[in-house]
């Protein structure tokens, strides 16, 4: 019975204190006074604790998380309650989808950091990353290829109607990409065998680098996107203008 009343109270001493929903919103109002230059984190995190009856690190949990996804800045190592993250959460969906997708970096890089599966913050980067995804738009150059094309279809005056209009700063978008981790050896190799001549067409490189290196291009012959391997083989090194070509000319696009 004894060896059970231990136990009992080592659970009890592991087990955190819930934070109330009140201490959320407290915390994000002394989080903004750091931001506004009124207090030092260490002054905030103290305050909270007081109000509250928190620890130390559960403090820093609650204000310094916030800080870390506002300033966009990885390495967030105290965690919080899955609900204290959606609160925070929709702070950040308040100031639009930008600011939501920096704060989920920087939430996702403290899920994978911590040792245990975390289904529940895994739930909550799920849900809000889901909001996210309502906003974001495709390939840009791709959809600006097609509005080019487009607007030297309707003819001279009626692009410049509209340029007339037009608004002269350009509207931010979040973007969704599909990228590979190419090989760099790969890359360093093709590069080295081509000794700064375009592949191509058999020109030397139009510049140098800051390094002093011939600038080029490795292009791989089947796109990875294709199936192509990332390899010297499937790579060769071209002058800007042959990559352009490689891309868009009417040679290799047919």
């Amino acid at each position: 019975m004894a060896e059970s009343e231990k136990e009992t109270l080592k659970r009890q001493r592991r087990a955190p204190k819930p934070v109330s929903p009140e201490a959320y919103a407290d915390a994000y109002a002394l989080a903004q006074q750091v931001l506004q230059g009124s207090l030092s984190q260490a002054e905030a995190e103290k305050a909270l604790t007081a109000r509250y009856d928190l620890g130390d690190r559960v403090a820093l949990g609650y204000i310094g998380n916030y800080l870390s996804m506002k300033r966009g800045a990885p390495k967030v190592r105290s965690t919080i309650a899955a609900d204290g993250w959606r609160f925070l959460l929709d702070q950040f969906e308040k100031e639009g989808m930008l600011a939501l997708q920096r704060a989920l970096s920087v939430l996702w890089e403290h899920i994978e950091y911590l040792p245990g599966p975390e289904p529940k913050l895994r739930k909550v980067h799920a849900d809000y990353i889901g909001k996210v995804a309502q906003h974001i738009e495709g390939d840009p150059a791709a959809t600006l290829a097609e509005q080019i094309a487009a607007s030297l279809r309707d003819g001279d005056e009626a692009r410049r109607r509209r340029l007339d209009v037009a608004p002269v700063y350009p509207e931010a978008v979040l973007v969704a990409t599909r990228a590979f981790r190419r090989n760099a050896d790969v890359i360093a190799e093709v590069l080295v065998q081509a000794a700064g001549v375009c592949q191509e067409c058999g020109r030397e490189a139009p510049f140098r680098r800051l390094d002093g290196t011939p600038y080029l291009e490795v292009h791989h012959l089947t796109p990875l996107a294709q199936g192509g391997t990332d390899t010297v083989a499937n790579a060769i090194a071209l002058c800007p203008n042959c990559h352009r070509e490689r891309h868009y000319g009417s040679i290799f696009s047919g």
